[in-house]
């Protein structure tokens, strides 16, 4: 009995491997076909077995070349969802299979015809090499070749914008013994250096955003990492492609990636270092309107039931050590760097670093660098190739809002810890960071230089972990150093700096006209003014909002439903007093309460604007929820 299932089984999978290797070359091409095959063969398959087991029961002497057309009707049944609903079509094919399956001879099925089982064995094949595929063929290589450009090359500076993720302007500032930041200090010395600059929000996506463009959240209407990008929005890349010069963008988050709408007026822009879903996600999304697997699973589900079998060489870093992430960043900026010199033409160039994001934790000689002078150790989950994770900070996080004393004082020193590992992966990016900026200054141009960050993090301040959470200074204060032509030495401002500042500055300095209107200022003219200049500054996410007027900060909390909820536990805090981010008061100012009404009259956010599964799945990779 056992024999004669398998005969039947390998009879109905030489059918449905026919039907699915002619449904995936007329939907798909390229490596694409041996991936739907793989998909249509395997989910026809879990219905082939019951069926074959079912035919031993009712159709005890079945026809060889039925069961071999009610494989090839189960695997062509998906095909014609093209025109009816694909339930219609899974239900008719399935009772085709299954009348076929039941038709007899009197002649027991005991033996393969020869053809079913050179069928057989070629679909077999074909889904090794499908999924051999999966792990070799990749997305496309990005180009390295810099468009040729008509018209005369601009006379203006070169511009490399550098931002580092997640990093606090604190440790930066005032570094505690051991910490060495070269190429900080390098831009320090040669141009315009800051306390801190303001971001207009604690999270990725809302923060660069607002350095790409110019606009504050407020304006561009995006408050968290899961808001999608609104089109028609005026990228800095833009402007300077529109003038004349190159534009190249290496990024290392996949929140930056291309698929969730950066990369705009950039002729090359290489995000191959992160997890590229754009071509994952429409393959799954023709497969749930046309296939036994989409019909089965959710398109969230079929995502990752694809993703790593079928699409392992676009997971560039999968496997790949986490420490040390800048090393590979680098790996793409230089070779772009050296291209983009090799051409008279000004060049605009977005490098960006992910290191000092969790996992906290980078790579000889830096790692454990900190440890030398620490006398105690305490315990902590370290991953051999990524550091301590960002759910082991949630984990301490828990412990902080507890109020247990005993755990406490353990998860005080635990975040001891974590803050070491994390001022080393800062070292570690600082060193790439001057391997860029020597095989720039060997190219002997005028060149602008920014190097800032999108939003800083916490480690136990107010009892929070990581960023995202709140809109308290260690998220929002970045680090700000800027060198180049047009921009004075050594000159150390306590002016206020807003990542608004940078567009209308390059462009500026770059002699780039625009009929746009900046609500931030020159940065040089900021830092060259006599007297202190009083700025307003709004930052948001997708749970607090933020005034910072002067020396007094007002900060509230949005809710879906009620909107903008003053109070609640929040309030006006003084900056001007030490650690003046404590007991905020519950009053608010009347020019505080004009200037979040005025504010909100110009918020452009819209709740019913669709996120992508792509944007959703980038996010959850990178730890954040979306609640």
């Amino acid at each position: 009995m056992l024999a004669s299932y398998f005969y039947r089984l390998l009879l109905i999978a030489a059918g449905l491997g026919c039907g699915a290797f002619m449904h995936s070359a007329l939907l798909w091409n390229g490596a694409s076909i041996l991936r739907a095959f793989v998909v249509h063969f395997t989910g026809g398959m879990f219905i082939a077995a019951p069926l074959a087991l079912g035919s031993l029961w009712f159709a005890k002497n079945a026809l060889s070349n039925g069961m071999f057309y009610a494989g090839l009707s189960l695997a062509i049944a998906p095909l014609l969802a093209s025109w009816l609903p694909l339930e219609l079509c899974l239900a008719a094919g399935l009772v085709v299979a299954i009348t076929l399956c039941c038709k007899g001879n009197g002649t027991a099925t005991t033996h393969l015809p020869k053809f079913a089982t050179l069928c057989t064995a070629v679909f077999h094949l074909l889904l090794v090499i499908g999924l051999w595929i999966g792990g070799t063929y990749g997305r496309p290589e990005v180009s390295q070749d810099l468009p040729t450009r008509a018209g005369a090359a601009p006379q203006s500076p070169d511009v490399l914008l550098i931002s580092i993720d997640t990093l606090r302007s604190d440790v930066v500032i005032n570094p505690p013994a051991g910490l060495d930041f070269k190429s900080m200090q390098k831009l320090a010395r040669e141009g315009i250096s800051a306390p801190y600059a303001l971001s207009s929000s604690g999270l990725t996506l809302p923060g660069h955003t607002s350095m790409l463009t110019g606009l504050d959240s407020l304006e561009h209407g995006v408050r968290d990492n899961f808001d999608p990008i609104p089109d028609g929005l005026p990228w800095l890349a833009k402007d300077f492609l529109a003038a004349g010069y190159h534009t190249a963008g290496v990024i290392s988050n996949g929140l930056l990636s291309r698929d969730i709408g950066f990369g705009e007026g950039f002729e090359i822009y290489d995000d191959s270092e992160v997890p590229i879903r754009g071509d994952i996600r429409r393959f799954a999304s023709s497969l749930a309107e046309s296939s036994w697997v989409g019909a089965a699973l959710p398109q969230s589900k079929l995502i990752k039931a694809v993703d790593k079998p079928l699409f392992r060489a676009y997971r560039t870093h999968q496997g790949k050590s986490e420490r040390g992430r800048a090393a590979r960043t680098n790996e793409h900026a230089l070779e772009f760097v050296d291209k983009l010199l090799e051409d008279d033409r000004p060049y605009f160039f977005f490098l960006h670093y992910l290191d000092p994001h969790d996992p906290y934790g980078t790579i000889a000689p830096f790692d454990m660098l900190l440890e030398q002078d620490i006398s105690s150790h305490t315990e902590i989950d370290v991953d051999a190739s990524h550091g301590v994770t960002g759910e082991t900070a949630i984990e301490i996080e828990k412990v902080l809002q507890s109020g247990d004393a005993v755990q406490r004082d353990v998860a005080i020193e635990q975040i001891k810890f974590m803050r070491r590992r994390y001022m080393e992966e800062i070292m570690f990016t600082d060193q790439c960071i001057s391997e860029v900026l020597d095989t720039i200054a060997k190219g002997g141009r005028d060149t602008i230089v920014i190097l800032t960050a999108d939003h800083g993090e916490h480690f136990g301040e107010h009892n929070l972990m990581k960023h995202g959470n709140s809109l308290y200074k260690e998220n929002i204060r970045v680090p700000f150093f800027m060198s180049g032509p047009g921009i004075p030495r050594a000159t150390r401002t306590e002016q206020q700096i807003q990542l608004i500042d940078i567009a209308p500055t390059l462009l500026d300095l770059c002699g780039i006209e625009t009929e746009r209107e900046f609500r931030g200022i020159n940065i040089v003219d900021l830092a060259n003014a006599n007297q202190q200049i009083e700025r307003q500054h709004i930052a948001i996410d997708g749970n607090f909002f933020c005034v910072i007027i002067g020396k007094q900060k007002y900060i509230a909390r949005w809710d879906k439903e009620a909107g903008l909820i003053l109070g609640d536990g929040l309030g006006l805090f003084n900056l001007s007093e030490y650690r003046g981010e404590l007991n905020p008061s519950a009053d608010i100012p009347a020019h505080f309460k004009d200037a979040i009404e005025a504010a909100l009259e110009r918020d452009s956010y819209q709740s019913s604007r669709q996120r992508s599964e792509f944007q959703i799945d980038m996010g959850h990779q990178l730890g954040y929820t979306g609640e």
